[in-house]
Formats: structure tokens, sequence, C-alpha cells
């Protein structure tokens, strides 16, 4: 745990197996894997459901750093909303790389990676532009940014996901219910087969563009788990350019 702004935001460290990491490379030769430091998406779903890449300290024998934002996960989280903003989070996101280059080797192999997935990707860019500029030391460590399905507007984002949920209901047009799987026992009014077809709807479009897996993997589901409630989903960011 660290403490920043009077409460405590969780991390954890996945280091290789061995002290002096060297990753040989296809065509020969070797190099030094980098460490590779991870942002969450959400705001608010925490970073379970990214854990999974730890795998990467094993077989590219490089650190992996996480850590859960605050308001969600592991971390505290203030019941007052207006702790919370894009640029605090992006302070706090420069905290942690602070703290990691510090006490945790962070810079010791002359750089990192960021990796941002969804608003940790915007988030990443906050960093980048709006941040570590005041931070010459981070700044100059940073090898790279990976934007993992970021969008470089959430309202756009957001209105996009809305016109392919409205397409997909517009499939079922003139199906009768039994044709689009309506439980038995649900009323045959209009507002019941309405609400019925947007359920499916929304369920084909985490179906086809979200999950796109049949089940949930476990690593999600704990993720899903610790949300947080003050600081969480698109609309609390969906301003951000």
């Amino acid at each position: 745990m660290l403490s920043t702004r009077g409460y405590k935001i969780w991390y954890s460290v996945a280091s290789p197996d061995t002290p002096t990491p060297r990753r040989l490379l296809k065509h020969g030769g070797s190099c030094t894997p980098l460490p590779i430091v991870v942002l969450h998406g959400g705001p608010g779903v925490p970073s379970d459901y990214l854990q999974p890449l730890k795998v990467l300290a094993v077989r590219e024998q490089r650190k992996m750093f996480f850590y859960d934002q605050l308001g969600c996960g592991r971390s505290e989280g203030p019941a007052d909303e207006s702790f919370y903003s894009v640029p605090q989070a992006a302070e706090d996101a420069v905290t942690m790389l602070q703290h990691f280059a510090d006490f945790h080797g962070l810079l010791d192999l002359g750089g990192f990676h960021l990796y941002g997935h969804s608003w940790g990707g915007c988030l990443a860019v906050e960093v980048l532009l709006r941040q570590l500029p005041k931070h010459p030391r981070l700044a100059q460590g940073v090898a790279s940014v990976v934007l993992s399905n970021a969008p470089d507007s959430p309202e756009d984002s957001m209105q996009a996901a809305r016109k392919l949920i409205d397409g997909y209901k517009d499939e079922m047009w003139g199906l009768k219910p039994d044709e689009i799987g309506m439980p038995a026992d649900w009323p045959r009014e209009d507002d019941f087969i309405q609400q019925w077809k947007l359920q499916q709807a929304n369920a084909k479009f985490e179906r086809t563009n979200n999950l796109r897996l049949d089940y949930m993997p476990q690593a999600l589901q704990r993720a899903y788990s610790r949300m947080g409630v003050h600081f969480y989903g698109e609309k609390v960011v969906r301003s951000w350019r």
C-alpha cells in the first residue's frame, strides 16, 4: 500500500525469476526486457482483470507493475465525489510511477513501458501530455506507451456503442416474442417486448464488441466484484479528450 492524499493505494509488482533478466531474440542476440506499468480501465474497474498479464514476468523476464486507482478494488475509496477527477487520477498515476522508480527499480534498466487499457489508455495520455513534462526523470524513462482499446473521446465511444445497440434492436423488428426468445412468463405487452429486445441487444453488444467470450473469466469476475461506486463508468470522463 502507498499513502497519497490521505488514502491508501494498493499495488503489486510481479518480478522475473532471474536477477538480471535477458531475453533471447528470434534472430540472435538478446535484450533486457523493460518493465511494464499497467493502468486499468473503468474508471472504477480495478486491475484484477489485467492480472493475467503477470505471465509476462516469467515468459518475457520483465517486471510488471499494477495498482488499483483510488475508489475501487483494494485501494481506499473516499466518499466525497469531489475528490475524484481526471487530472487528479493522472497525478496519482505519477505518484505511483515515482514510488515504483524510487523503491522498486522501475528505471533501473533504463526505462519502462506504459500500458493503458480502455479508460487506462485515456489516463496514460493524460499522464504523458500533462503530467510527465513536470517530471523529466520519469518522462525520459518512458520507452513506449501502449493504448489498448482506448477511445480518443469517451463521449464519441458511448455514442458509437448506443448506435450499435440500437441497430441490434432494429434487427428484431417484426419478430414475434417467441422468435426472440422472450420467456413465456413475460407479459406480451409492447413495453415488456421492447424491454426484452433491449436486453437482447445489450447482450449481443457484450458478446460481439465488449467481452467477446461465451463466459466471464474469473479475473474479470473478481474485478467486477470490487468495482468503484464514486468514480465509475464512462459518464464521469465523457467530456475528456
